[in-house]
């Protein structure tokens, strides 16, 4: 019997102030695909992206037993959040359709900076993205109010996670999102919401001695 397949799709900043901390977002995105492989319940593919101005893909859907090497990309430019998050999910389910979708889509988006320019088509797009096609989000923001962005993408506020911009700040919210993600993938029957609530993933980002360490 075949195993379900579970797509995750990593959308990432590669704008000009994640520079200063761009050597812990390699080694903390190495971490993040080796805790995948730890996972036995489906096939998994991950998918990779950056932006900066506009989204740029990195890697293509691979299989996580044929991933032999990940890096982060160079960064600089500005930060075109909203555009670039509707520009992929939009480009990611036009593949699904030609290829055919995955049984369980995980779409992850980080940003260590704030968008200055709204994208009134994304909230659509991600109500269309939650309820017909069963994507599920994860929204990581750097210094972020949690409520406001829930509001404005229609991602649920347990699945929006504040973080601090700084290395250590990083490291622990990509050693957290990496369980989200692995557990998502064992609970798959179970809401990405109650999920992410039962692991108190937030709780751990933002209260750890790493959020507040530099």
């Amino acid at each position: 019997m075949s195993k379900p397949t579970t797509e995750i799709i990593l959308l990432l900043d590669s704008s000009g102030s994640m520079k200063k901390i761009q050597l812990t977002a390699g080694k903390a995105l190495k971490a993040v695909v080796e805790e995948q492989r730890h996972v036995e319940e489906d096939d998994c593919y991950i998918e990779i992206w950056t932006f900066a101005y506009q989204p740029s893909i990195v890697k293509n859907a691979t299989h996580i037993d044929k991933i032999k090497h990940v890096s982060y990309p160079q960064c600089g430019g500005g930060t075109a959040l909203y555009r670039s998050l509707y520009e992929t999910s939009k480009s990611v389910r036009e593949r699904q359709e030609r290829n055919g979708p995955p049984d369980k889509t995980l779409f992850v988006v980080m940003s260590d900076g704030k968008d200055s320019c709204q994208d009134d088509r994304l909230p659509g797009l991600i109500k269309t993205a939650q309820e017909e096609w069963g994507w599920e989000y994860l929204y990581l923001g750097a210094d972020i109010s949690e409520e406001t962005e829930s509001d404005m993408t229609g991602i649920h506020i347990n699945q929006v996670c504040r973080w601090r911009p700084s290395a250590n700040g990083l490291e622990t919210l990509f050693e957290q999102y990496g369980i989200v993600l692995s557990s998502a993938r064992i609970w798959r029957n179970q809401p990405l919401s109650d999920t992410a609530r039962a692991l108190k993933w937030k709780d751990k980002v933002e209260g750890s001695e790493k959020f507040y360490a530099d």
